[in-house]
C-alpha cells in the first residue's frame, strides 16, 4: 500500500497548484477589469483572495485526481481530460463564489438598519434571488473570458497529473491475479 501516502501527496500538490492558478487568474482579471481609480476595497480584501485560494484548491483537487487512477500510458487523452475538468473547476469556483456573495449580500441587506424603509414586505430569500441575478449577470461576462484561461490551466494541471502518476508510480496495471477477483 505505498499509493495511499503518494495519493496524499498528489491531492497537497494539486491543491496547491489550483489556489495559485486560481489566484492568478483573479489578480489578472483584476488587474485587467479595474481602472487605477475603480474601488478596490472587495477584490483585494483577504477574505475574498482566500475564498478563491481555498475554493479554487479545492475544486481542482477533486476533479483532477480521479485521474490518477487511470492507465501510465494515456497521456493525451489524460491531458484532454484534464483541460475540460480545469474548465470545470473554474467554473465550480466562479458560480460558489457567486452564491456566496448574493448569499452575504442578501443576509446584509436583511439586517440592515433601515430595512423596513427601503424593502417593505422582503424576504430573505427573495433577496437572495434578486442578488443572484444581479450577480450572474454581471458574472456571465466573467465566466466566458475565462474559459480559455481555464482550458490552459486544465491542461497544465493534466501535464501535472501525468508527471506525478509517473513519479509516485500512481494508475500501474494491477498483476492479472488481483484483476480476476
Amino acid at each position: 500500500m505505498t499509493s495511499n501516502p503518494n495519493r496524499v501527496r498528489s491531492a497537497f500538490v494539486l491543491f496547491i497548484y489550483g489556489s495559485i492558478i486560481h489566484l492568478l487568474l483573479f489578480r489578472l482579471f483584476v488587474r485587467w477589469a479595474y481602472r487605477s481609480s475603480s474601488d478596490r476595497s472587495f477584490v483585494d480584501d483577504p477574505l475574498t483572495i482566500g475564498a478563491i485560494m481555498l475554493l479554487g484548491g479545492t475544486f481542482v483537487t477533486l476533479l483532477m485526481l480521479p485521474l490518477l487512477r487511470r492507465s501510465r500510458t494515456e497521456t493525451f487523452s489524460t491531458i484532454l481530460r484534464a483541460s475540460a475538468r480545469g474548465l470545470a473547476a473554474t467554473l465550480l469556483v466562479l458560480q460558489t463564489l457567486f452564491i456566496l456573495l448574493s448569499s452575504f449580500l442578501a443576509w446584509q441587506v436583511m439586517r440592515g438598519p433601515h430595512h423596513h424603509d427601503y424593502h417593505d414586505g422582503a424576504t430573505l430569500p427573495g433577496m437572495f434571488l434578486l442578488s443572484l441575478v444581479d450577480i450572474e449577470t454581471y458574472g456571465l461576462f466573467v465566466m466566458f473570458v475565462s474559459i480559455p484561461f481555464a482550458l490552459g490551466q486544465g491542461a497544465v494541471g493534466g501535464a501535472l497529473v501525468v508527471w506525478l502518476r509517473n513519479r509516485f508510480r500512481l494508475g500501474q496495471a494491477l498483476p492479472e491475479e488481483i484483476r480476476q477477483n
